[in-house]
């Protein structure tokens, strides 16, 4: 019996055993097409900013109307509102390029520094500041919300921070980071597992609402000389142009705080631009700001090297200085250039830059005769 139960059980293993062994198809093997992955992406980049901006100066404090309300203030602003409708966080970069067309006007770098009694002191310290926070924002009293268009963003009205950029005459930069939009369908919008194909799916979605974060603002403000006579200067002296670039966030932005969204900058790099006239003799101009000190500037002759910046031979100073809008010209005394000629009139400038503690050297090619 015993016998008879293994002889079976080998003989019912030995069938499974070639029931499960695989059969060669007579026919062509079965296929299927290969399966195309759409990448389902909602991609919009819409950052919106004024069309214009309009600033005025109002040195004698006069009552200026403004909207619904009067002014006094010595720099009259709309507001410049940034609002970030794109599905993505955005960082904005706001070049404000300051030009002075009458060349007359002096930036200064506070607002306690414009006062003086002289009728041709144009001081100006001019400022863009921003909002304090998001939510001090506001259309016609109420929230910000997606429906914003360009044309709103000068009427907007705003808590300013307590601290903002200094305005110069040249580039300046402030920046910000704007948090992402929210998107919903449009009516009868969708996207179908199966069906859709396109990688860009955005053309079945709409704007939702905006981030608590995704908008900002700022303004001018300022502080003119009221004492000058800026008449004298004619209108439309101070023009500023605004360049904006927009890129996705890199998570490395360091937030200034107390503000609606803005980051910190690095500062460009300032040179100080030796540069010496080639139709004045003895005239070198540079950038005030990258230089904190001048130790002396050598020109070498048949006699040796002299300092002709400072007192020449002992007996009087060789050169004088003058500060203009954030340049300064330095004059080389005709009596020092007079031991020097087209051969030798290379000058030598020894400076300590602007925030650093070693001497540098620049050269020039100075004019010395007529």
């Amino acid at each position: 019996m015993r016998k008879t139960m293994k002889k079976t059980l080998a003989t019912t293993m030995a069938m499974a055993m070639v029931l499960a062994m695989p059969c060669v198809a007579s026919a062509a093997d079965p296929s299927s097409d290969a399966a195309t992955t759409p990448i389902f992406t909602n991609e919009v980049e819409s950052v919106i900013v004024p069309t214009s901006l309009t600033v005025a100066l109002n040195p004698q404090e006069l009552t200026v109307k403004v909207g619904d309300t009067t002014s006094t203030a010595q720099v009259l602003s709309k507001t410049v509102g940034i609002v970030n409708k794109s599905s993505r966080a955005k960082d904005v970069k706001v070049k404000l390029a300051v030009a002075d067309a009458s060349g007359k006007v002096t930036f200064k770098d506070s607002s306690s520094a414009v006062t003086s009694d002289k009728l041709t002191d144009y001081f100006i310290y001019l400022e863009a500041t921003p909002a304090s926070a998001a939510n001090s924002i506001k259309k016609n009293g109420a929230a910000i919300d997606a429906s914003i268009a360009a044309a709103d963003l000068a009427g907007l009205t705003q808590t300013n921070a307590s601290t903002g950029v200094k305005l110069s005459k040249g580039d300046n930069e402030i920046a910000f980071k704007l948090g992402k939009a929210t998107y919903k369908f449009k009516a009868n919008g969708e996207v179908v597992f199966g069906t859709s194909t396109s990688n860009d799916v955005s053309d079945q979605y709409e704007i939702d609402t905006l981030g608590s974060d995704g908008y900002t603002s700022f303004v001018f403000t300022g502080a003119l000389n009221k004492n000058a006579k800026w008449t004298d200067m004619g209108t439309n002296q101070i023009v500023i142009t605004p360049t904006y670039t927009i890129s996705d966030v890199t998570g490395s932005e360091e937030a200034v705080t107390g503000t609606a969204g803005q980051i910190k900058t690095t500062p460009a790099v300032v040179l100080p631009n030796f540069t010496a006239s080639t139709t004045t003799k003895g005239v070198i101009t540079y950038n005030k700001a990258a230089v904190t000190s001048i130790t002396k500037i050598e020109m070498t002759n048949a006699n040796g090297t002299f300092d002709v910046y400072h007192a020449y031979a002992g007996a009087y100073e060789a050169a004088t200085s003058a500060d203009n809008n954030g340049v300064t010209t330095v004059t080389i005394d005709s009596d020092a250039l007079a031991y020097f000629n087209n051969t030798n009139n290379t000058a030598t400038i020894t400076y300590v830059p602007a925030g650093e503690t070693e001497a540098k050297t620049a050269t020039v090619t100075l004019k010395v005769a007529d």
